[in-house]
């Protein structure tokens, strides 16, 4: 009796720290959604990503303030910075002049990150040990897998196939610094080109995603 009594406990903690790891109780497409809803509510947050193109590899930065402040860097140099409907863009080739457009208004978190939208998409969710992998229709043959720390999203990499050249991409996120300050400021003024093409007048921006 006291072995029985132990088999069924054992199995009970089992199964309660299985499903503590693997989120809410609506499976592994409801804590995939739930950690893209909870990262996209974040007040701010960073991303490290690396696209493997074959041989090749590039390397950017995201940093995110709420509700509307995004700065891309690229590396090794060029940077982009949008505050509202305004986007400031530096080339590599003249990093420390930028350009004003004031046409670019759309959710800058989104389009900043577009794989959070990719996995608005996703099918086929499931666990493989501590991540979820799924695929979505975004992509020719995309496949994805997810790791969740702490309900936000930790980790993503997203693997398609550009079908027009035949080569297979490979993106891999990485997130951090959720909610910490993260200052992003409008580039000083004597950095801004006054050269630069009219990009005709301001349209107004769509609210932020809550």
């Amino acid at each position: 009796m006291g072995r029985l009594w132990f088999a069924l406990a054992y199995g009970v903690l089992v199964t309660l720290l299985a499903c503590g790891e693997q989120g809410p109780a609506g499976g592994p497409n409801a804590t995939l959604a739930a950690a893209v809803d909870r990262t996209l509510a974040a007040q701010s947050f960073q991303v490290r990503l690396i696209v493997t193109d074959g041989p090749e590899q590039r390397v950017s930065q995201v940093e995110y303030a709420a509700p509307d402040r995004v700065r891309i860097r690229l590396r090794p140099s060029g940077e982009t910075v949008w505050i509202a409907g305004d986007t400031y863009y530096a080339t590599p080739n003249e990093p420390t002049r930028f350009v004003l457009v004031e046409t670019a208004c759309e959710n800058a978190l989104e389009v900043a990150v577009p794989a959070l939208g990719i996995l608005g998409h996703a099918t086929d969710v499931r666990w493989n040990g501590p991540n979820l992998v799924f695929r979505s229709g975004d992509g020719a043959g995309m496949t994805g897998q997810a790791r969740i720390k702490d309900g936000y999203l930790a980790s993503l990499l997203l693997r398609y196939r550009l079908p027009d050249v035949n080569r297979t991409l490979i993106e891999q996120y990485s997130f951090s610094r959720f909610g910490d300050d993260i200052s992003i400021v409008r580039p000083d003024a004597s950095s801004i080109a006054q050269d630069a093409p009219n990009q005709g007048p301001p349209v107004p921006c769509p609210e932020a995603h809550a």
